[in-house]
C-alpha cells in the first residue's frame, strides 16, 4: 500500500489565528490551522471556490503591519470531523516582507521585532 507523501516546500506549524478573507465582495472569517511562509490552511464556515483570488488579513495585533495579502485558493474541502466547516488551503501571491518576517519568526519560534 502506497503512503501519501507530503510535498510541502516549508514546514507548517499548527497555530490558531483569526483571519478575514475577502472574496467576490464578501468577507469570510476563519482561523488558521497551520501556516508556512508561502501558504496557510484555514478552518472556515464558508466554502470558497478553488482558483479564487482572495485577500487575506490576519486579525492579530502582531500581524497588523502585514496588512492584506493576496492569495489563491488551492483546495477547499469539508472537514472530516465537522462537515459543516471547510478546510481552505491557500497560496500567498507575492507576500509582503512584514508577513514573511512574522511567519518565519513563528515557524522558528523566535521573537519578532513587534514583540
Amino acid at each position: 500500500m502506497e503512503r501519501d507523501t507530503d510535498h510541502r516546500d516549508f514546514s507548517r506549524p499548527k497555530i490558531s489565528l483569526a483571519v478575514l478573507m475577502s472574496t467576490e465582495g464578501k468577507l469570510v472569517s476563519g482561523s488558521t490551522v497551520n501556516l508556512s511562509v508561502n501558504g496557510l490552511a484555514i478552518d472556515s464556515d464558508k466554502s470558497i471556490s478553488v482558483g479564487s483570488d482572495i485577500g487575506l488579513t490576519i486579525e492579530d495585533s502582531q500581524w497588523q503591519k502585514a496588512g492584506e495579502q493576496r492569495a489563491e485558493v488551492l483546495r477547499c474541502q469539508p472537514l472530516k470531523h465537522n462537515p459543516s466547516r471547510y478546510l481552505v488551503v491557500i497560496k500567498l501571491i507575492n507576500p509582503e516582507d512584514s508577513y514573511l518576517m512574522e511567519s518565519l519568526a513563528l515557524i522558528h519560534g523566535k521573537p519578532t521585532l513587534s514583540e
